[in-house]
């Protein structure tokens, strides 16, 4: 439920990021035209706002791309309404979207020309719910050759493309 006008826009956002599955970046993971993130992410999706957006390209600090380029787009206010409504455009909503996906931990810069009123990240992590089997010995043992005995249970979230448990933000808060 929106309030007012100024909360829709935010509103359908969170909406949206529900319904496909993603999240916002926390603003303490975006300074200026930096962003860090210390999990591996299926898909990353920026939209820089503001006056003349162009070129916008995510990249790490060695000028590496921060993933598989799947989308790159201009955006601006729709000139179309309903036809039995009288409105005015707001031509301040322009600017530009790029989507990656397989992108790796770490530190990128957010690289684009014009000027910016307003850069958000949205994101889907590559994460998975691991379990870890090992014996008495502590030696990892297949879910497939489970033998009587005793066993030790560990847990977690895993990023998928480095295998590692994780423990991170980004995730929320899972409860197991």
């Amino acid at each position: 439920h929106a309030v007012n006008t100024a909360d829709v826009l935010s509103m359908l956002t969170d909406m949206c990021n529900l319904i496909f599955g993603r999240d916002t970046l926390p603003k303490n993971h975006i300074s200026g035209k930096t962003m860090d993130f210390d999990i591996s992410m299926k898909k990353l999706i920026v939209f820089v706002q503001g006056d003349n957006i162009s070129d916008l390209k995510v990249k790490s600090e060695s000028g590496d791309a921060v993933g598989k380029l799947i989308s790159s787009q201009q955006t601006k206010y729709s000139t179309k309404g309903a036809s039995d409504y009288k409105s005015t455009p707001d031509k301040s909503l322009q600017g530009m979207i790029v989507a990656y996906e397989d992108c790796a931990a770490g530190t990128y810069n957010i690289e684009y020309g014009g000027t910016a009123n307003s850069v958000e990240v949205y994101y889907e992590p590559d994460a998975d719910l691991e379990f870890i089997f090992t014996d008495s010995e502590g030696n990892n043992v297949d879910l497939n050759s489970l033998y009587e005995g005793e066993y030790k249970v560990s847990f977690g979230m895993k990023d998928a493309k480095t295998g590692k448990l994780i423990s991170s933000d980004l995730l929320g808060k899972p409860h197991y």
